[in-house]
């Protein structure tokens, strides 16, 4: 019995942005200069304009766009988000048989 085997490529996008703070009960974020420096000011979670596009990623810190000021901010105190989009491989072994998959990265599995 032969068997045909079509693999189709999974196809992946992802896009990280910082959604909010963590836990969402925090209130106020920690911001930074550079990852290695001491705190240099704070900013009340309420007035970020959310979602904010991580740009850096360095040390368990994320380098975002504050008004329009680059800042670190501690990986930990914010929830990332990721946008993905899935496909699947699968395998057949005749137009009518069965049918192998695996779920793809994204929201929307095989």
């Amino acid at each position: 019995m032969a068997w045909l085997v079509v693999l189709l490529p999974l196809a992946v996008h992802a896009q990280n942005q910082i959604e909010g703070v963590s836990p969402s009960s925090r209130t106020r974020l920690e911001l930074y200069a550079d990852p290695a420096g001491p705190l240099s000011g704070e900013r009340e979670a309420a007035q970020i304009r959310w979602p904010l596009a991580i740009l850096e990623t360095k040390a368990g810190f994320h380098r975002v766009e504050i008004d329009q000021q680059p800042r670190w901010i501690k990986g930990v105190h914010v929830r990332v988000g990721r946008s993905n989009t899935g496909g699947c491989a699968t395998a057949k072994n005749s137009p009518s048989g069965p049918t192998l998959s695996t779920p793809g990265a994204g929201k929307n599995a095989c």
